[in-house]
């Protein structure tokens, strides 16, 4: 049925490499399998299934639950669909796209961005596999340039799946933003970001790499 088909994980601060990203990336292989990152917990009242009827929670073994608070950036009547990314603000010099926790982030770096005459447009890509192509085709193309912002490796998760687009229709630089290989630890999740180089200065940092590599 549906729900065997789906791999949810909810942003996990408080261990920047774990379970969750494992069966991310291992997911996103596997034949009919639909990996999505909820961006917020109110993202499993939303609609999920094709019938508009409110699915049951999936199993405990596939979900992850936060340990730390995050903000809140989506209504809470926002309607999940399959395979379709949100964007959350319009822009033409440079395109964001995060998933999860990073979403809020994406927001912080483009205020900071616009701040200095740059205008980002921030998309929230809640399903990687289907991951929505058109979204980031149409606003490529108005931009020129990219950056993907995760709390995943950039091996295996978003900024792979990003890539394969690009490389496949429209060739504009992209930076990722995410964990570089390497094996996460336990602490406190400010701490972890800075660490791990997943905060909105990051993405800020690439999104100006991005731009000055545009041709």
């Amino acid at each position: 049925d549906m729900l065997n088909q789906w791999v949810y994980a909810v942003p996990e601060p408080m261990n920047v490499a774990g379970p969750a990203e494992e069966i991310l990336a291992m997911s996103a292989g596997r034949p009919g399998q639909r990996p999505a990152i909820m961006t917020q917990l109110i993202c499993y009242r939303s609609q999920i299934a094709p019938t508009n009827k409110v699915v049951s929670p999936v199993p405990e073994w596939v979900k992850r639950r936060p340990r730390a608070d995050f903000p809140t950036i989506l209504p809470e009547d926002v309607e999940f669909r399959i395979g379709k990314a949100t964007v959350l603000s319009e822009g033409t010099d440079v395109t964001i796209i995060g998933c999860g926790q990073m979403v809020s982030f994406c927001l912080d770096a483009s205020e900071k961005l616009k701040a200095e005459g740059i205008s980002a447009e921030v998309i929230n890509m809640s399903t990687i596999k289907p991951i929505d192509s058109e979204a980031i085709i149409e606003s490529v193309k108005k931009t020129g340039c990219c950056v993907t912002a995760e709390e995943h490796s950039i091996i295996g998760g978003l900024g792979s799946a990003v890539a394969e687009v690009l490389c496949d229709s429209v060739c504009v630089p992209l930076e990722r933003v995410g964990t570089k290989d390497t094996f996460g630890e336990s602490g406190k999740p400010d701490n972890l970001m800075v660490k791990y180089g997943l905060t909105a200065a990051d993405i800020y940092d690439a999104a100006k790499k991005s731009i000055s590599r545009k041709g």
